[in-house]
């Protein structure tokens, strides 16, 4: 029982927001501006970078999330 416990609160933390973020797509595009702040993708924290990454990517923007990815990257030296 506490391997369970355990498994799921690691699940927890490695998932993508819920589906209900779906039918909030502006609230969820402005707080993900909001959080990334006047420098963008190239500014903000990985851990940052990665929650507002898959945030976009809930609400149904593989694209605009890929290019922001690519675009952190590239500013990183990757």
């Amino acid at each position: 029982m506490a391997s369970e416990t355990s498994s799921d609160a690691t699940s927890d933390r490695t998932m993508a927001p819920p589906p209900k973020i779906q039918s909030r797509v502006a609230e969820t595009i402005l707080l993900s501006l909001l959080a990334l702040g006047e420098n963008g993708p190239t500014g903000a924290s990985p851990f940052l970078l990665r929650q507002v990454i898959l945030s976009i990517r809930a609400a149904g923007f593989d694209k605009e999330a890929r290019a922001m990815a690519v675009e952190a990257a590239l500013a990183a030296g990757l």
